[in-house]
């Protein structure tokens, strides 16, 4: 195998990586909105770190099970106190799929967005590769 096509082959299995990932997170988020419910949540904690943080919220679902759930930051912005009410959106039966209701679309969509483009990257620097196509770019990137 020569060079370029090795070159090619880790850059489609970065493709397959990224892709993957990406449909997972775009499977998640449209099922929360699809299928999802929104109930009010109590702040039981809220930690917030240097980069990161996470809120625990407790709340009860539509068939009265009690769920205590960690979100991360990101939904979140400016974190809420503990003891606070949040308006949460669930998927039934699977609760751990808990996140902010109130999120517009850059919130819902930039993980697989961005995780899409990474994918794509690496499937267009695969073809370059398979095709022979060198410029300054892909040789700098992939020599």
């Amino acid at each position: 195998m020569n060079k370029s096509r090795g070159q090619a082959v880790g850059c489609m299995l970065g493709a397959a990586f990224f892709g993957l990932i990406s449909l997972g997170f775009f499977i998640a988020e449209i099922d929360r909105m699809r299928a999802g419910e929104e109930t009010f949540a109590r702040v039981i904690e809220a930690e917030e770190g240097y980069k990161s943080g996470h809120l625990v919220v407790a709340f009860t679902t539509v068939d009265g099970q009690s769920v205590r759930v960690k979100i991360e930051q990101s939904d979140w912005g400016k974190l809420p106190d503990p003891g606070d009410r949040v308006k949460v959106r669930y998927v039934r039966g699977d609760h751990n799929n808990a996140a902010k209701a109130d999120r517009n679309i850059v919130d819902r969509f930039w993980v697989p967005v961005t995780l899409a483009t990474f994918a794509l990257t690496f499937a267009y620097f695969a073809v370059c590769r398979l095709i022979g196509h060198t410029n300054k770019v892909i040789r700098f990137l992939l020599g």
